[in-house]
């Protein structure tokens, strides 16, 4: 995969995250005190895009990620979209992982509406 088509995909990722969220961040990834690429009401997502079958999450990402949104006040998401690596496009599986206790309570929030 050349260089521009990874990037189009991560940034093209991001900026739909951010337009479905909230605000794309400036910067994001590329300084030491923020991380996270897109900001919303109630959280902050650090959006990845991988050709792989699978992708993994580390126990020291998310500690770190997620302590960078609750300091603001907010939960962390990981959104991530599945890239076919031969036709360098969306395979059509976007995930957002979040923690279980977030869930639970995005589930008891909807049981009240």
């Amino acid at each position: 995969m050349n260089k521009t088509t990874k990037d189009s995909n991560w940034n093209q990722w991001e900026e739909e995250v951010a337009h479905d969220f909230g605000k794309q961040v400036p910067g994001s990834g590329r300084t030491d005190f923020d991380k996270l690429d897109v900001d919303s009401l109630d959280f902050r997502f650090d959006c990845k895009t991988t050709e792989s079958k699978s992708y993994s999450v580390s126990i020291k990402d998310w500690t770190k990620y997620s302590q960078q949104a609750n300091d603001e006040g907010k939960d962390f998401g990981l959104p991530i979209r599945f890239i076919d690596p031969v036709k360098k496009i969306p395979v059509g599986l976007d995930l957002i992982v979040i923690n279980y206790e977030t869930f639970k309570a995005l589930v008891e929030n909807q049981k009240d509406n």
